[in-house]
C-alpha cells in the first residue's frame, strides 16, 4: 500500500494485469490478519474480487481463491511484482486454453528477473498436487514443489530475447526495491504501462543506482 504518485504499489500492479484480462477473471488473495484489512479494504473500493485465507499457508489461499472462482487455470502473480511481465502472461493464458499443459512458469531457470514471475496451474491438478505437501516451503512458497518434483505436463518458458536482464531484481522487498521502481517509473512517462522487459532493462541502464 506503500504509494508512488500519491497511488498505492498494488494500484499499478493490478492496472498492469487488467491490460490483459478483465476484473471477472482477476482476484487479490490476502490473509483473514488485521493488518490486512487495508488490502481488503482496498478491494471494496475499487471493485476488486477478494478472497482472504491464512496468513501462512500461501498455497492453501491461492487454491482456495482459485476453487472459488471456479477457474480451470489460475494464474500466480506476487503482489511485490511491480512490472509484471505482460507478454508472458498474454503468452500463459494462450496456452491455458488449449488445455495441455498443467503448470506453467518462467521461473524455473531463473532467466527472467525478479519481479517479473508469471505461473500458471490447472486447478484440478494442484488440488492433487497439493495433498502431497508436506515442507514449510511447499506452503508459503506456492509452487515450489511443482518446480521441485516436475510432476504433470509442463511448459517452462526461459528469458532468450533479453538475457542482459537475467539477475536483476525488480520486486519490493526492501526500500531500495521500491526506490529503483520509482524511479524507473518516474522515467516512462503516461506510457508506463507500455513497458515490458526490454524497454525496462533500457532504462535500467540510464538511472543512477546509488
Amino acid at each position: 500500500m506503500r504509494e508512488i504518485n500519491h497511488r498505492p504499489v498494488i494500484d499499478y500492479i493490478t492496472e498492469r494485469i487488467l491490460t490483459v484480462t478483465d476484473r471477472e477473471q482477476f482476484c487479490i488473495a490476502t490473509s483473514t490478519d488485521l493488518s490486512d484489512d487495508i488490502i481488503y479494504k482496498y478491494c471494496q473500493e475499487n471493485d476488486l474480487k477478494c478472497y482472504r485465507g491464512s496468513l501462512t499457508n500461501v498455497a492453501g489461499r491461492f487454491l482456495e481463491a482459485a476453487v472459488e472462482n471456479q477457474w480451470d487455470y489460475a494464474v500466480r502473480i506476487n503482489g511485490d511484482n511491480f512490472f509484471v511481465e505482460t507478454n508472458v502472461l498474454r503468452l500463459f493464458l494462450e496456452k491455458a486454453q488449449t488445455g495441455e499443459y498443467d503448470f506453467l512458469s518462467n521461473t524455473h531457470n531463473k532467466t527472467f528477473p525478479q519481479g517479473m514471475s508469471v505461473e500458471a496451474v490447472r486447478t484440478e491438478f494442484y488440488q492433487k498436487a497439493y495433498l502431497q505437501f508436506s515442507e514449510p516451503e511447499d506452503f508459503e512458497h506456492v509452487t515450489f514443489f511443482l518446480h521441485v518434483n516436475n510432476i504433470g505436463k509442463y511448459f517452462f518458458y526461459d528469458n532468450t530475447t533479453c538475457p542482459e536482464a537475467t539477475g536483476l531484481k525488480f520486486a519490493i522487498d526492501e526500500e531500495k526495491d521500491f526506490l529503483l521502481c520509482k524511479k524507473l517509473l518516474s522515467k516512462m512517462g503516461d506510457n508506463y504501462l507500455g513497458y515490458n522487459m526490454k524497454e525496462i532493462l533500457n532504462l535500467y541502464k540510464q538511472i543512477d543506482h546509488e
